[in-house]
């Protein structure tokens, strides 16, 4: 409904979407199946639109905002606590850290994991398969079984979590 994202109510969702209620979301704003988006987090699609995949989570107090081309964020991917995003592609099956910032420009391939607290430099591609970390992002070593298997791990997690809240607001918890 046009008009309602002109008023800033929130977008239809898929029912099996999960959108706090202290999340606030602005303009052009798709979230796929299975998607949460978590206490306190500003989604503001202020130019281009935010697209976020199916099963992707996004934690408390993120704030992600296009000034630009938009956000796109692959499916199976966890955006961790307090992370900052502006314009860029985060890749599927990828993880951004706690407290990560993600400039402008970024592309982030699959397959990757951003440790928290870093940062990356405007326009930076971050290569697949590897735990990036630093000021500014550079690659720490492989992604391994283990942390692969974490990174599942979290993402069927924060699925059922998202379930759970559902369910509890909808009076059936």
């Amino acid at each position: 409904d046009p008009a309602a994202v002109a008023a800033g109510d929130p977008p239809e969702v898929d029912e099996t979407v999960y959108v706090a209620s202290t999340a606030r979301i602005r303009g052009r704003v798709g979230l796929g199946a299975g998607s949460s988006v978590l206490f306190s987090c500003d989604l503001h699609a202020e130019v281009g639109p935010i697209v976020v995949g199916a099963d992707t989570n996004i934690q408390d107090n993120t704030v992600i905002r296009t000034r630009g081309e938009g956000v796109v964020i692959g499916r199976d991917t966890t955006i961790g606590h307090n992370v900052r995003i502006g314009d860029s592609r985060i890749g599927a099956r990828s993880l951004i850290g706690i407290g990560a910032t993600v400039a402008p420009g970024t592309v982030i391939a699959d397959d990757v994991m951003l440790a928290a607290g870093a940062t990356t430099d405007p326009g930076q591609l971050l290569e697949g398969g590897y735990l990036w970390g630093g000021r500014p992002a550079r690659i720490l070593g492989p992604l391994d079984a283990d942390k692969r298997a974490m990174m599942v791990r979290i993402v069927e997690g924060y699925c059922e979590h998202g379930r759970e809240y559902r369910k509890a607001e909808a009076g059936q918890g």
